[in-house]
């Protein structure tokens, strides 16, 4: 991941002010950071549990931008994560060898737009800022000592 950030940057310095580039790896980086908390849960209950880690990782960013934060987050994300994984994006790469299946694609990209216009009618956008520095300064360092010291389950020998 470190060359990839690495190669970004190189390619084109100004990346680095890009909300995109640093949400996202700001994001995976956590997600490697706490990976290991995933192993023995559910599949639904890991989708769960890295929408939350997502959320609260980038709420610094997301509030500096938006000053607030939609309450269905949640599920949401959990129906356009499955929804893409497992509908949109293999219809996508199904269509570009089949062009004959064009009107269901249509279909499929309506439902998408449904979802979105849907969502976005029952959200309320819950107002939070940090008023200083010293809030953002004291969440980060909340996180990061969450992320440190995450219990580790006990390995069998």
């Amino acid at each position: 991941m470190s060359f990839i950030f690495i190669g970004f940057l190189i390619y084109n310095p100004y990346l680095l002010y890009s909300l995109g580039f640093q949400l996202s790896f700001l994001i995976a980086f956590s997600l490697i950071l706490i990976g290991s908390i995933y192993r023995n849960h559910h599949p639904l209950n890991k989708l769960v549990l890295t929408t939350l880690l997502a959320t609260i990782v980038s709420l610094p960013l997301t509030l500096r931008i938006n000053h607030s934060i939609g309450l269905v987050f949640l599920y949401a994300n959990l129906f356009f994560i499955l929804y893409i994984s497992y509908v949109f994006l293999p219809a996508s790469f199904i269509l570009g060898f089949i062009p004959v299946f064009e009107p269901i694609y249509g279909f499929i990209a309506k439902v998408f737009e449904t979802a979105l216009v849907f969502f976005d009618k029952i959200n309320y956008l819950l107002v939070l800022d940090f008023p200083t520095a010293l809030h953002k300064a004291i969440f980060w360092g909340l996180i990061i000592l969450i992320l440190i010291n995450r219990k580790q389950p006990k390995k069998m020998a």
